[in-house]
């Protein structure tokens, strides 16, 4: 199967999660692909556009067949009379012409308006934690956690990468950590593991991550977990499961703004 047959499959969603997440491996690392695959985005948009136009194009013609079928049906008129009459359409045509003329110009409207790329624009609100979340969770009075100073000073190795951008040591590092942790560290943790993989382009592992830690009871993190997966669904083009994700996000959380902002959008 050459890269055309891949790209088709991979934006008709006919690709196994396994083999849609080494399809967007690939993308990270070529460009040329990259490249390809939003040609191949716009290609198929633009025929999506054409068939929706011909549609309505069908749906005109058919009314003015049937209504010319009830013309022809109707008792001709006298030739000499006709040739006195100066006839113009009754009102209900002229209704029936100016809703058609109505839906073409809404039509040709909403096909100018250009769709956003909601790749590009949930790439553009995803941002990696630094850390500072988790480690607010742990200085909290009450964090319930055991005291084990292996598994602790591995979290703030962990963290220190995570401050440093330093994405691939902190995931061998929280991994580690994911070993031997339990509670609400191991979902800070799962939550870390999820954002790096979205850093890395692997968003089948990232949406794996997150969603096996949504809806924790009590979770300190829910209108983050909210937040993210909306941007993974975005990503996907589930535009209603996004929309119902950002709406969740509360106003006292630091993604409430860019919630709103992406809500603009959908």
């Amino acid at each position: 199967m050459d890269n055309s047959d891949k790209i088709d499959d991979y934006l008709l969603d006919r690709m196994s999660a396994v083999e849609k997440t080494a399809f967007e491996r690939d993308m990270v690392v070529d460009a040329q692909l990259r490249e390809s695959v939003e040609l191949r985005r716009e290609i198929i948009g633009g025929l999506q556009a054409l068939e929706e136009r011909q549609v309505i194009l069908d749906s005109i013609d058919e009314v003015y067949e049937e209504e010319g079928q009830k013309a022809n049906s109707k008792k001709k008129p006298d030739p000499q009379r006709e040739a006195k009459v100066v006839r113009f359409p009754n009102s209900r045509s002229l209704a029936i012409a100016a809703v058609l003329l109505l839906l073409i110009v809404v039509a040709l409207y909403l096909l100018a308006i250009p769709k956003p790329d909601y790749q590009q624009l949930a790439d553009s609100h995803f941002e990696v934690a630094d850390g500072e979340l988790f480690e607010a969770f742990l200085a909290a009075p009450g964090a319930g956690r055991a005291v084990d100073a292996e598994r602790d000073s591995l979290i703030e190795v962990g963290m220190e990468h995570l401050r440093q951008q330093q994405f691939s040591e902190a995931k061998v590092v929280l991994e580690k950590v994911g070993e031997q942790a339990e509670g609400f560290t191991d979902l800070f943790v799962t939550y870390y593991l999820g954002q790096i993989a979205y850093q890395h382009g692997q968003y089948a592992e990232a949406q794996g991550y997150l969603e096996s830690i949504d809806g924790s009871g009590g979770s300190p993190i829910q209108n983050e977990l909210d937040f993210y997966l909306a941007l993974i669904y975005l990503r996907q083009q589930k535009l209603e499961t996004a929309r119902e994700r950002l709406q969740k996000v509360l106003p006292k959380s630091d993604k409430y703004a860019a919630a709103q902002d992406l809500l603009k959008y959908l």
